[in-house]
């Protein structure tokens, strides 16, 4: 029974080790996974993604994303490309090795299908899970929620999971 606090206390010290500090950092990651969207002209695909970010605290973060996906939606619809870019501010909760972070934005999409092409502005939510492997190289694996304000009509949402690889350096 006493092993149990002691196995505790040595995996929250060892966790607590890899914290990393944001503040004049810059990250830039690649990012594939899967996207979908609703609506008429919705559908589930694959998304590709660069996103960079800036250390404004160690805790804040400017983010902005630019993302390609190719999604499957019903004929004649099919296939519909989305070009997108995003931009934020995020949290991230920098004390363990794995940092969990949030963020809000406005975000714009351009899509394409085969027989419509519309813009459609939205407000996107992201979040995910930071793993810093080594210093200057980390995982990323990422959430985005967008809810259009524009274009509802053919597109009601779009949702991606994506995962990546980021490289980091001190500015």
């Amino acid at each position: 029974m006493r092993a149990s606090p002691v196995a505790l206390a040595l995996a929250t010290s060892l966790a607590a080790q890899g914290a990393r500090a944001d503040e004049r950092q810059l990250t830039l990651s690649a990012h594939l996974g899967f996207a979908t969207a609703g609506g008429s002209h919705g559908g589930p695909g694959a998304q590709a993604a660069a996103v960079v970010a800036y250390g404004i605290t160690d805790a804040f973060n400017l983010y902005g994303t630019a993302g390609y996906a190719l999604q499957f939606p019903d004929r004649p619809h099919a296939p519909r490309q989305d070009v997108h870019l995003s931009a934020g501010l995020s949290y991230a909760f920098d004390h363990l090795r794995v940092v969990p972070y949030l963020g809000l934005g406005p975000r714009v999409d351009l899509v394409f299908t085969p027989t419509l092409g519309f813009l459609s502005v939205s407000a996107e939510a992201r979040g995910g899970l930071l793993w810093l492997v080594r210093r200057g190289l980390s995982l990323d694996l990422q959430v985005a929620y967008a809810f259009p304000f524009t274009q509802r009509e053919f597109s009601t949402d779009f949702v991606s999971v994506t995962a990546g690889v980021g490289f980091t350096w001190d500015r």
